[in-house]
């Protein structure tokens, strides 16, 4: 089998739906639902079942809110919802891996969008280290389109930003991928301290562009970590530090 292949043949259906949804469907908020359900169901079908899939927020212990994520990546064997309905879900911050902004073209406005996005999402409250993030764009809008020039204009705006707000990985997916990680020669290393990292623009040309960006969102999730939280956390009153949780007494049963 060449995986290759198979993965280049996926990206093209892929390209192909998100074309066809852009062409066909003029409601902006339907449009944007389908462009992440192609991403969506194409995660869903490859990352291994330990890991979730969903739209939703994102809360922290303190109450802190995200802004809606197009995709969360949680825990699936861990994670209680604080919310859930069949759309949307509301997600505690402890099991969390990342979170995946999705554009139709990538350019300066979308690109400071999600950036605003992951702000909210890297400045919850934690203690197993940041959040995940990941921009997923389907093409460019800058130039000519290649991941070069995307990556070098990228580049200028995220100097704007704190290294915080800047995503781990970003995807174009006809053009090319572009990493982000730390001052050494490894491409798949993702450090802990996010101001000590640089862009490194990938344009496949034997290797399928969706096929890398797939293993570097693995690495990207085996580099987090997890856990179920204490939901007490999660039960005080917004402005109250105490958990106010009612009457209480002691019943001998023996």
């Amino acid at each position: 089998m060449n995986l290759s292949e198979v993965f280049s043949g996926i990206a093209t259906k892929m390209l192909a739906d998100f074309r066809q949804i852009h062409a066909q469907i003029q409601h902006t908020g339907i449009r944007g639902r389908e462009r992440e359900d192609v991403l969506r169901i194409f995660l869903e079908r490859y990352v291994p079942s330990k890991y979730g899939i969903a739209t939703g927020e994102i809360v922290d212990d303190r109450l802190a809110v995200s802004k809606e994520c197009d995709l969360i990546v949680f825990d699936h064997l861990n994670c209680p919802y604080l919310y859930s309905t069949q759309g949307v879900r509301v997600f505690p911050s402890e099991p969390v891996y990342c979170v995946i902004e999705v554009k139709s073209k990538l350019g300066p406005k979308t690109f400071r969008q999600a950036l605003e996005n992951i702000r909210h999402v890297r400045n919850l409250n934690r203690d197993n280290g940041v959040i995940g993030a990941v921009v997923f764009a389907y093409e460019s809008s800058i130039g000519r389109g290649t991941i070069f020039e995307t990556a070098e204009y990228l580049g200028n705006i995220a100097n704007e930003y704190n290294p915080i707000e800047i995503p781990d990985l970003i995807c174009v997916l006809d053009s090319g991928n572009i990493w982000i990680h730390g001052n050494n020669d490894n491409p798949y290393d993702m450090p802990e301290d996010p101001s000590d990292r640089r862009m490194l623009a990938i344009e496949p040309t034997e290797t399928s562009n969706l096929l890398l960006f797939f293993d570097q969102l693995l690495k990207l999730l085996n580099s987090r970590e997890t856990y179920q939280p204490a939901l007490a956390g999660y039960m005080k009153q917004p402005g109250k530090h105490d958990i106010e949780i009612g009457l209480a007494t002691m019943i001998d049963l023996f």
